[in-house]
C-alpha cells in the first residue's frame, strides 16, 4: 500500500473492553485538531458477537457526530493479542505516520499535530513520544509523567536504561521506519513497547514534546504489565537480543541491570536479580545508596519466598 504524505494513521486497539470506555478512546482521537487522520479499531475478539455488534453501533454512533471522520472497523480473525492487533492495524494503514491507543486511554485534543510537527523537523527522526498524565481511576488522582524534560542524550543511551518512552499510547512512528522493522514482536511475553522501541532507534533517533497530550489510565482491569513472570522472561529475552548495544553503551549497563532487579524481584527469582545487582555494582560502584537499597530489595524478596 502506498502511503499518503501528511496522513495519520490511529489506531484503538481493543479485546473484550465494554464499548463505553473504547467510546472515551475513540472520542479522543475524533477530537484531534490535526484533520488528515485515518482511524481505525480493531478488535481482537471477534467470538464475542453481541460485544462486537455493540462496538460496531457505538463507532456508527460516534461517527454520526464527526461527520468529517470515517471510522474503519476492522474484526481480527480469531483473537491474536495485542501485538497481532497492531501488525494488522500496521497493515491497514495509509497514513505517511502512526499511532496506537489502547483502548483504555485516550489522547487530547493536540497530540497528533505537535508530534506530526515534531517529527518533520528532522528526517532522522523516527518516534515522537510525549509528556502525559498517568490517572489513577481508583482514587481520582492525576499525576505528570514527567515533571521536567528528560535528558536529551543519545535515544538508544537512555532508552537502554529504561523505557523512557513509555505506553503504545504515547508515540508517533514513521510508518514506513515501523514497517520495515516488522512491527511489533508477537512472540515475547511482555514488554514489547519497550523492544520495539529498542530495535527502531538502531537505525532513526527519538524526539519528545513537553506538553502532557496523553492520558495513560490505572484501573482494576487487567493490563499486560500486570504478569511479573512474563516481564521477567521478556527482560532475558531483550538482553540477549540487545548485547551488541549493551556493550556500546557501557554507561547504561547499570540502569539496564537495575531494570532487571526490578522484574526479577516481583517475580520471585532472587538468583537472577543477584546476577543483575553484581553487573549493576559492577558498571556503576559509585552509587552506593542505590546498591544497598537494591541489595535490601532482595533480601526482602528471598526472606519472603524463603531463598
Amino acid at each position: 500500500m502506498e502511503l499518503v504524505k501528511g496522513k495519520v494513521t490511529a489506531a484503538i486497539t481493543t479485546c473484550r473492553r465494554k464499548p463505553e470506555l473504547v467510546r472515551r478512546a475513540l472520542r479522543s482521537v475524533l477530537s484531534q485538531t490535526y484533520e488528515d487522520v485515518q482511524t481505525l479499531v480493531i478488535n481482537d475478539a471477534p467470538e464475542e458477537a453481541a460485544l462486537s455488534a455493540e462496538l460496531n453501533d457505538m463507532i456508527r454512533e460516534m461517527e454520526s457526530q464527526y461527520p468529517c471522520r470515517r471510522v474503519i472497523y476492522h474484526l481480527m480473525s480469531h483473537n491474536s493479542g495485542a501485538c497481532r492487533a497492531r501488525n494488522e492495524a500496521l497493515h491497514l494503514a495509509e497514513g505517511e505516520f502512526i499511532a496506537f491507543l489502547d483502548d483504555d486511554d485516550e489522547w487530547l485534543p493536540g497530540k497528533i499535530a505537535l508530534q506530526v510537527q515534531t517529527i518533520r523537523q528532522d528526517d532522522r527522526i523516527g518516534i515522537a513520544y510525549c509528556n502525559a498524565y498517568n490517572c489513577y481511576e481508583e482514587t481520582g488522582e492525576e499525576k505528570l509523567r514527567f515533571d521536567r524534560e528528560p535528558i536529551r542524550e543519545d535515544a538508544m543511551a537512555a532508552m537502554l536504561r529504561r523505557n523512557i518512552i513509555g505506553s503504545c499510547s504515547f508515540p508517533l512512528f514513521r510508518t514506513s521506519l515501523l514497517a520495515a522493522s516488522g512491527g511489533f514482536r508477537e512472540d515475547l511475553p511482555a514488554l514489547q513497547d519497550w523492544e520495539l522501541y529498542l530495535r527502531l532507534l538502531r537505525s532513526c533517533t527519538a524526539a519528545y514534546v513537553a506538553p502532557p497530550v496523553a492520558r495513560l489510565h490505572f484501573h482494576k482491569g487487567e493490563r499486560i504489565s500486570s504478569h511479573p513472570e512474563n516481564r521477567a522472561r521478556a527482560y532475558g529475552i531483550i538482553r540477549e537480543e540487545f548485547q551488541d548495544e549493551l556493550r556500546n553503551h557501557l554507561e547504561s549497563r547499570a540502569g539496564f541491570a537495575r531494570m532487571g532487579i526490578s522484574f526479577y524481584c516481583s517475580a520471585g527469582m532472587p538468583r537472577e536479580a543477584r546476577i543483575c545487582l553484581h553487573e549493576a555494582i559492577r558498571f556503576n560502584p559509585l552509587a552506593i545508596r542505590q546498591n544497598i537499597s537494591d541489595l535490601r530489595k532482595i533480601s526482602s524478596m528471598c526472606r519472603f519466598h524463603h531463598c
